[in-house]
């Protein structure tokens, strides 16, 4: 069986953390929040953010995120 990356438990988790963090912020959850976490999975930026989770707290991380889903949607919208 060819195993899908997008499904392994570390992925999961990525796309859990970063759905969480749009939540906390009340962000509303749609398909623009669940393709963003996908793309942000994908792009290893929030694999180095879960690792940092520890070290820095969560919110400060979870900040991070919604400034790069806020900049996505504005860079969405402009084109």
């Amino acid at each position: 069986m060819i195993e899908e990356w997008r499904y392994t438990p570390e992925r999961l988790e990525e796309r859990r953390f970063c759905l969480g963090a749009l939540m906390f912020f009340e962000v509303t959850i749609d398909k623009d929040a669940y393709y963003f976490c996908h793309e942000y999975t994908e792009s290893g930026n929030c694999k180095a953010l879960v690792d940092e989770f520890h070290e820095k707290g969560q919110t400060y991380l979870w900040q991070q995120i919604k400034d790069a889903y806020d900049t996505w949607k504005y860079e969405r919208s402009a084109s």
